[in-house]
């Protein structure tokens, strides 16, 4: 359900105008994140307690699902067969890779090592010059490093970690095997890092690696897949398919859990130790991360949930061609922000 915020004519007027077609504006209190549109469009947008506004927009390469990173001033985009770079403060394209990609974007990481890491759809993985965009090397997954999954890849420890069965650490520099670690299964649902520690996803399973070597650190059974991962400062949030959240220190130590039959479409880390998930059946909720206990529940969202990402004090979640902004204090709704296209990505700034 949108539903719109009424505070005074002015602010009304301005949420109109965002909802129809975004505005440019100079709104640096606001929580910024970015949006990508499934009609190739990349919008920087800044959201606060009345509104959101757009503070610039750029082109991409149309596509159903886009990844995105940022780092410093540039933020990175991959969608359909291209990736581009664009200085977050004005919008301007830094540069654009569209030729050395043989498929679509499905997964991005970095950058490190000077490096920006994309995987594809048609299995290439390869490393681009975060300088310039230029080709640095490829790799034919299916070839050379066959049992890799589809869409995990993670830069961590000054290594790229791919994961699959097994799970490989990667050199930056010319994409040899540096480590592996058998993980009994190509399914790997999501790569998250603390420091030189990784954390895994898996069938059955979540492991904790540490890097250099992948050695295994811990192992924590779970009832069925892993199908959603994500990792804070002290603790490990995941979602077991069908079966509920999961909640473990960095460390191992199992903290709560909260089971219930649904699926979570998405995971996130909020600020002040909350944690977030959005369920299929229409319900965002939030949890403390000390102790899973729920704070809040926000019931009739749309789906399905484009992108879940927090930024400041505020939450943000794409459905179809809207971003909905809801306050991470209470889950209570800011605004509704239309854009000209369906969104295909999303990321809290």
């Amino acid at each position: 359900m949108r539903r719109l915020l009424l505070c005074s004519s002015v602010a009304f007027l301005h949420l109109l105008l965002s909802a129809c077609e975004g505005f440019f504006g100079d709104d640096d209190e606001g929580d910024r994140f970015v949006m990508v549109t499934a009609d190739g469009s990349v919008q920087m947008l800044s959201g606060n307690d009345v509104q959101a506004s757009m503070l610039w927009d750029g082109e991409i390469a149309a596509a159903e699902r886009a990844e995105l990173v940022a780092d410093g001033d540039a933020l990175y985009v991959g969608s359909g067969q291209e990736l581009m770079a664009f200085s977050q403060s004005s919008g301007a394209p830094l540069w654009s890779a569209p030729v050395t990609l043989s498929g679509p974007v499905v997964a991005l990481a970095g950058p490190g090592s000077g490096a920006l890491f994309a995987m594809t759809l048609d299995g290439s993985l390869v490393a681009l010059e975060v300088a310039d965009g230029s080709l640095r090397w490829s790799l034919d997954l299916l070839i050379e490093l066959p049992g890799s999954s589809d869409d995990a890849l993670l830069f961590a420890g000054g290594s790229l970690v791919l994961g699959g069965d097994p799970i490989r650490a990667i050199s930056a520099e010319d994409g040899s095997v540096l480590a592996s670690y058998s993980s009994g299964d190509s399914y790997v649902s999501d790569l998250a890092a603390v420091g030189n520690q990784v954390f895994a996803g898996l069938a059955d399973r979540v492991v904790a690696l540490a890097l250099p070597q992948l050695s295994e650190v811990w192992s924590h059974p779970t009832s069925d897949e892993v199908d959603n991962l994500v990792v804070g400062g002290a603790a490990v949030f995941y979602s077991v398919l069908g079966a509920g959240v999961g909640l473990l220190t960095t460390s191992g130590n199992p903290v709560a859990s909260a089971d219930d039959d649904g699926v979570y479409e998405a995971l996130a880390m909020g600020p002040d130790n909350l944690l977030l998930g959005a369920r299929s059946d229409a319900v965002l909720l939030a949890w403390d991360e000390t102790a899973l206990e729920e704070q809040w529940t926000v019931t009739d969202v749309s789906v399905p949930v484009q992108g879940l990402a927090s930024a400041g004090t505020s939450v943000f979640y794409g459905n179809g061609g809207y971003v909905d902004g809801i306050s991470a204090v209470n889950g209570n709704s800011l605004w509704v922000y239309q854009a000209s296209g369906a969104a295909a990505g999303l990321l809290g700034i």
